[in-house]
């Protein structure tokens, strides 16, 4: 029962009361002038102020502004040390057009722990005098027993990204300063969305871990032979109630602003919910995009006209899918690149591998561990009418860019 309710019976009552008084108490008679005590109004109810979840985070900004300060890193943006060595800060300078030489205002945080091997983040953040804050510079220290971490889990927090994420990078990652990586993004599928998760965001990153792709073919020793990709699962909190396209977005920018990113090598990849964000995403930013593999997905094409869903014809598309998917039909990811072949002018023709006999889930895994693959180690055959799993993703991946399109 609300408050209001309760306050308003609890004035019937009184009322009531004092009524039974008037009329019978203290000796007086039915015809004495009964007073009524009028009743006060109940006060207004407040609502509470809306709760924003952890994995509803603020998005933030990365756009042109030349307002906005600039943080520069002091010697190499990642650095490597032994288990239990020394860590040095070597500090950042800060910049801004209005206020010049602001450095010594950086606020650097960390969460490094030099007993434990792992990839950590020395941050490096600052605002201006008209609060302007700077894009957050990041160093990366990789802890290192014998060999890099495989996997670290990035919760919502712990660094500038308003998603939680896992992360992969290559063993050489950072050796050469100036080398520039691939980008490969996974998005994953319905099952591992946060707000199923509880309320602790590391925790949250467990299921990205356990239903999903990267974290299981890193794990497995099943992930890209030549380690090529800076490789990142980023994890989506309530994809029905966001904007998850443009959050995709920003977690993209968040990326290349803080590791060592080529931009012109940005691969997005999905299964089931993050295959379709896969494809939406690359609708509405063709232009950041080098190829997609959405897996298990599709499209609404008949929600759209030609000339919308036409700008992806300058991004070069893998489909996957189960013939026997009963969750998302396999007439979804056909029809779309049906479409997409029969009314754009693609400058990559885009292709799909419809698997026989196989169903919506842990086709990811075949597809992205090379078991699929003709000669693979798994017996599975393809739709002799689609196209045939004959490359292996990577290789295929790593044949475009924007640069060459």
């Amino acid at each position: 029962m609300s408050f209001q309710r309760k306050h308003h019976n609890l004035h019937r009552y009184i009322l009531f009361f004092v009524l039974f008084l008037g009329l019978y108490g203290c000796g007086g008679s039915s015809s004495e002038e009964v007073v009524v005590v009028p009743e006060p109004e109940a006060p207004p109810v407040v609502e509470p102020p809306a709760v924003k979840e952890w994995w509803d985070t603020e998005t933030p900004d990365f756009s042109e502004n030349p307002d906005r300060p600039v943080i520069t890193l002091i010697d190499n943006h990642t650095l490597y040390l032994p288990l239990g060595g020394n860590y040095q800060e070597v500090g950042a300078t800060a910049i801004d057009e209005q206020d010049g030489d602001i450095s010594e205002q950086i606020v650097i945080t960390s969460n490094l722990n030099v007993n434990l091997a792992d990839d950590y983040f020395v941050r490096y953040s600052v605002k201006d005098s008209d609060d302007i804050t700077a894009i957050e510079a990041v160093r990366i220290i990789r802890v290192m027993d014998v060999y890099p971490k495989k996997l670290t889990k990035r919760p919502v927090g712990d660094s500038y990204s308003h998603l939680g994420y896992i992360e992969h990078l290559p063993a050489n990652y950072g050796e050469n300063p100036d080398q520039l990586y691939p980008l490969f993004i996974f998005n994953h599928g319905n099952g591992s969305n946060a707000f199923l998760s509880g309320d602790d965001p590391l925790k949250a990153l467990l299921l990205v871990g356990r239903f999903d792709g990267l974290p299981q073919l890193v794990n497995s020793n099943n992930w890209d032979k030549n380690d090529s990709f800076v490789a990142l699962a980023p994890q989506l909190g309530h994809p029905g109630q966001n904007d998850p396209i443009e959050r995709i977005d920003a977690f993209i920018d968040f990326a290349i602003a803080t590791y060592n990113i080529d931009p012109e090598r940005v691969y997005v990849t999905g299964w089931s919910q993050g295959a379709f964000m896969t494809y939406y995403y690359a609708q509405k930013y063709p232009d950041k995009v080098a190829a997609i593999v959405p897996v298990s997905g599709g499209m609404y094409l008949e929600d759209m006209a030609a000339e919308e869903y036409c700008s992806l014809e300058s991004v070069p598309i893998w489909a996957f899918h189960g013939a026997d998917d009963a969750v998302v039909i396999s007439q979804r990811d056909i029809d779309t690149i049906g479409n997409l072949q029969q009314n754009c002018n693609n400058t990559v023709l885009p292709k799909i591998t419809i698997y026989q006999e196989r169903d919506h889930y842990y086709i990811y895994h075949g597809t992205f561990d090379l078991t699929h693959l003709i000669n693979g180690s798994e017996d599975i055959t393809s739709d002799p009418a689609y196209d045939l799993y004959d490359q292996d993703i990577y290789t295929w991946l790593l044949s475009h860019s924007k640069s060459r399109e």
